[in-house]
């Protein structure tokens, strides 16, 4: 008895089968757009933006300016064409821009930010009195040091 060979097949042809199984269609094809992006809006609106995530029929995506976020509204039905055109399976009726969040937080200026600061031993005791009538002693701790740091780091 004769057996049929399989013939071998690319896992790239097969990817979209194989994750698109587990995420689900609308998040493959979000991938899908996230990854043609440059081709869907161009170069120069793809410089300055970037798909964030699909909720509903609605595109939300990232943009790293003020002025592009104006600058897109204007280009708002002709991205919307290329996305809708782009998604095959995935009803699109809007696209929203939000200002993209930062990187990381900058540090606070140095001028602000003098840690470790004498405490005034008067005002110490001062605040440790007034935390007295907190019945619980890990509350009443708890508090003392945080006002104990907050003087230390921000006063």
């Amino acid at each position: 008895m004769k057996r049929s060979v399989k013939q071998g097949v690319l896992l790239a042809e097969q990817l979209e089968q194989v994750i698109g199984s587990r995420l689900g269609s609308r998040q493959w094809e979000f991938i899908r757009l996230a990854q043609a992006w440059k081709e869907v809006v161009g170069e120069p609106a793809a410089a300055h933006t970037m798909p964030a995530w699909i909720k509903k029929d609605v595109l939300w995506g990232y943009v790293d300016s003020s002025s592009w976020m104006q600058e897109l509204a204007f280009m708002q039905p002709q991205i919307l064409e290329q996305v809708k055109r782009h998604l095959r399976s995935v009803p699109i009726s809007d696209i929203r821009w939000l200002r993209q969040p930062l990187e990381e937080a900058s540090a606070p200026s140095p001028q602000y930010f003098q840690p470790n600061r004498d405490i005034d031993p008067g005002r110490e005791e001062e605040f440790q009195s007034m935390t007295r009538i907190i019945a619980d002693p890990g509350c009443q701790q708890a508090l003392f040091d945080l006002w104990r740091t907050f003087q230390k780091k921000m006063r």
